[in-house]
């Protein structure tokens, strides 16, 4: 019942609009279809049956199998998603699929909360380091607070307090890799401390990892997050939710090898 109210009140044109340019034809939308290579448009949408279908690759399906599809998110995060644009709230059943999501959901604010403290560091005298780094790169204030830019210093204290007033506690922060627990027993340490953090953000636009790039020191330049349930490193790319609109636009994408390559494009 659920479901289908969602779709009810979701227009599909605009969702789907946002991933593919569509052109009206008749009572139908039409464009280049975003699951295959084509130079020609297949790709048609049905507002009025809200749904969706390629006569060249045969993929087809309402706006909740097409969010699975273009974000490859699960079927609740993609109805948790939907659900939020329309203001409807989705209905808190105890299933598999729902503590999966709300695990997911904890992961990805952790992460949110970690770019935060990140960032707010940056900006501190405890970055000033990782700043002049950054500026000396050619990068603007204003650049730097866009792509939420940020430092992590080797005290992790700082991070768990601020993380505990925001409802996040020690173990979502190492279900996500950001925390390591000692191995001797003691508190837990910063994965990247003394590195300058680049957060991973997908093209719903949440927090799902980060990069990190030594300062100084001995240790590998340049390393990540690591697999987690909300992160795959070859499912997403930095800076995808800043690039979509322009993607799509255009039917081109520059892809570059690093993190400061594509900031500065």
């Amino acid at each position: 019942v659920f479901k289908e109210e969602l779709k009810n009140r979701i227009d599909i044109i605009d969702v789907i609009g946002e991933f593919v340019e569509l052109k009206k034809h008749g009572s139908n939308y039409s464009g280049l279809c975003p699951f295959h290579t084509e130079k020609a448009p297949s790709f048609s949408v049905n507002r009025s049956g809200q749904f969706y279908y390629c006569f060249g690759c045969g993929k087809g399906g309402d706006v909740i199998g097409f969010m699975m599809d273009i974000t490859g998110m699960s079927f609740m995060e993609a109805v948790g998603q939907l659900a939020e644009r329309v203001g409807l709230e989705v209905p808190k059943t105890r299933t598999a699929d729902s503590e999966v999501r709300e695990e997911k959901e904890l992961l990805v604010t952790a992460n949110l909360a970690a770019a935060e403290y990140f960032f707010k560091t940056l900006t501190g005298d405890a970055g000033k380091a990782a700043m002049e780094y950054l500026t000396g790169r050619g990068l603007t204030p204003e650049t730097i607070k866009a792509f939420r830019l940020g430092y992590a210093p080797e005290d992790p204290s700082g991070l768990i307090d601020f993380a505990k007033k925001k409802g996040i506690g020690i173990s979502a922060l190492e279900s996500v890799g950001i925390l390591l627990p000692s191995k001797y027993g003691g508190p837990p340490y910063n994965r990247f401390e003394g590195r300058v953090l680049f957060p991973i953000i997908d093209q719903t636009k949440r927090v799902i990892g980060f990069g990190a790039r030594l300062l100084e020191g001995e240790g590998a330049k340049y390393i990540n997050s690591p697999e987690s349930a909300v992160y795959h490193k070859s499912h997403v790319l930095f800076g995808i939710h800043q690039a979509k609109d322009s993607i799509k636009r255009s039917r081109k994408a520059v892809v570059v090898e690093g993190y400061m390559d594509v900031i500065s494009l």
